[in-house]
């Protein structure tokens, strides 16, 4: 059986397996296309979020999602793939995000690279640890 890490992690937080604690820091989900739209997964991280405070859904989420960064497009036309984690930032502000938080290690680092003032961005393990 695969299991992607958001699942197993959000059944160790279930479980009590793993505790967290309930800091009512709100996240924004910026979801992974590829666990969004290939592997039809959105609950886990929003569970896992949900446990460590709650979720502030941005427009186009889930299967709906855009995406905000790609390392191997980023190695060929770095402009586009620049101004599409860009463009997710002005979705994120717009939702009025505090925190984004992603899966996805490519879209971290596109992300980071084009990250605004006035709001965080994580991954979903730096939110667990912080939980913890």
């Amino acid at each position: 059986e695969v299991v992607t890490f958001t699942a197993f992690l959000a059944e160790l937080i279930r479980d009590k397996k793993l505790t967290v604690k309930n800091t009512g820091a709100q996240y924004t989900v910026q979801d992974s296309p590829i666990l969004a739209r290939d592997l039809e997964e959105v609950a886990p991280i929003r569970e896992i979020l949900s446990a460590c405070g709650s979720v502030n859904e941005m427009l186009l989420n889930k299967e709906y999602t855009m995406l905000a960064g790609n390392l191997i497009m980023n190695e060929y036309m770095p402009n586009v793939i620049e101004a599409v984690a860009s463009n997710r930032w002005i979705n994120a502000k717009n939702a009025d995000a505090k925190v984004l938080v992603t899966a996805s290690t490519a879209e971290y680092a596109m992300l980071s690279k084009t990250k605004p003032e006035g709001v965080e961005l994580k991954k979903v393990e730096e939110v667990v640890a912080e939980c913890l």
